[in-house]
């Protein structure tokens, strides 16, 4: 992602006030940060496994950091920034390892598990770092890790698996094979979002 690339993700990017209205009052909002930084390979997106859990949605998969909004965040944006910190170990704000800044949202996104909608709303937080920091993941991550914008761009990691439906049925979901790691779902369509706008 080059400067005038740069330019137009955050000419395109909105603020908590323009996208405010796109979240429905019953749902729960949880909040997540792409955290964009430079690196060996060029701009790479910041993830995580998530931990093996019965009772998250899910469990086990390559994520962005991020959780659901606690009734002391004083905005998503701390939401996102305190989940970051907790999950990969990597304080955004001024106390940081390294320069962080918040270049505005992506357009919220309801959550899905299981093939089914949830009654959660999340607002991807789009940050950009100066460097790759060190990461350490948390209780809920097993592993951290940089994945290259490059690659996603090239098609090369491109790939379909088959995803077994709750109702018996399967279908082929689209997802990036990076290493020994698949993303897909939720976190696949965020940083689609991201670098292929649909607008």
């Amino acid at each position: 992602m080059d400067e005038q690339e740069l330019t137009a993700l955050r000419q395109r990017l909105g603020t908590w006030e323009e996208v405010a209205d796109q979240v429905p009052e019953h749902h729960s909002r949880a909040a997540v940060a792409i955290c964009l930084g430079p690196g060996m390979d060029g701009l790479g997106v910041l993830l995580m496994r998530r931990v093996e859990h019965p009772k998250d949605p899910w469990s086990g998969q390559i994520s962005l950091p991020g959780g659901r909004e606690e009734p002391e965040d004083a905005s998503l944006s701390v939401t996102a920034r305190r989940e970051t910190l907790e999950e990969v170990g990597l304080d955004l704000g001024a106390e940081g390892p390294c320069e962080a800044e918040e270049l505005g949202l992506l357009p919220p996104i309801q959550a899905r598990s299981h093939g089914g909608f949830m009654d959660t709303t999340i607002v991807p937080f789009v940050h950009l770092l100066s460097e790759q920091p060190p990461t350490a993941p948390g209780p809920e991550a097993t592993e951290t890790f940089w994945l290259p914008l490059a690659q996603i761009r090239s098609g090369e990691l491109d790939g379909h698996f088959p995803y077994e439906k709750a109702d018996g049925g399967t279908v082929h979901l689209p997802c990036w094979d990076f290493e020994d790691r698949r993303i897909w779902g939720l976190t696949f369509r965020i940083v689609t979002e991201l670098m292929h706008p649909k607008d």
